[in-house]
């Protein structure tokens, strides 16, 4: 752990200096250099996950087994939901309840609520699920297109925390790397959808 903490301060002092050495106003936003840092290709896995996403719901037919199908339909629900305005970007600020849906050739699956933050260092977001069997943890910007980027990577309970491949030094993973969308959905409900890999989609739902 304090090895990844000082890897994250490293990566946020370099994304976050030039906050202190222009105005603020004549910073280009931040989300360009995140986007930067993943690289183009690896944000084109991102479109298009909401027609994909139905369409892997559509390929499951008839689940015979009752929890497949009610999570086949929560996922429907949820992507269906109109989207909104960030709003003040304090909003997303705080401590969250998360949740994990998750639908693959198999099936669609639905897990119980598990606690994560969303806190701020510089310009960067902080997102931190570090509960439960499969976390994430990276950073976030606003896009100001209505939605955050999330640039992560997915680690399981009995390993130490991860940063995306562009933020790691020394061991990166790109098997772990984890960008999503995150969009508001109310005041305090937010959908984080993942850029689907190895024909697995995965999303979260952000409740306070």
């Amino acid at each position: 752990m304090p090895n990844l903490i000082v890897r994250l301060a490293a990566v946020l002092a370099m994304v976050c200096a030039p906050a202190f050495a222009q105005d603020q106003e004549a910073d280009p936003p931040y989300h360009l250099a995140l986007e930067t840092a993943v690289g183009a290709g690896e944000l084109d896995r991102l479109e298009g996950w909401q027609e994909a996403l139905p369409d892997a719901v559509a390929d499951l037919g008839e689940a015979p087994e009752q929890h497949i199908a009610e999570a086949a339909a929560q996922v429907l629900a949820l992507v269906n939901m109109e989207t909104r305005p960030l709003g003040d970007p304090g909003d997303i600020v705080g401590d969250w309840s998360a949740r994990t849906l998750l639908v693959d050739g198999l099936g669609a699956y639905s897990y119980p609520y598990f606690p994560a933050r969303i806190y701020r260092e510089g310009r960067a977001l902080v997102f931190d699920k570090n509960s439960g069997s499969q976390r994430h943890r990276g950073l976030m910007a606003d896009t100001g297109q209505d939605r955050y980027l999330f640039a992560g990577a997915l680690y399981y309970r009995d390993e130490e925390p991860r940063l995306h491949s562009a933020h790691m030094a020394g061991s990166p993973d790109p098997e772990r790397d984890a960008l999503a969308w995150v969009y508001r959905l109310a005041p305090d409900h937010y959908l984080m959808a993942f850029a689907p890999r190895g024909g697995q989609h995965r999303l979260y739902e952000l409740r306070r």
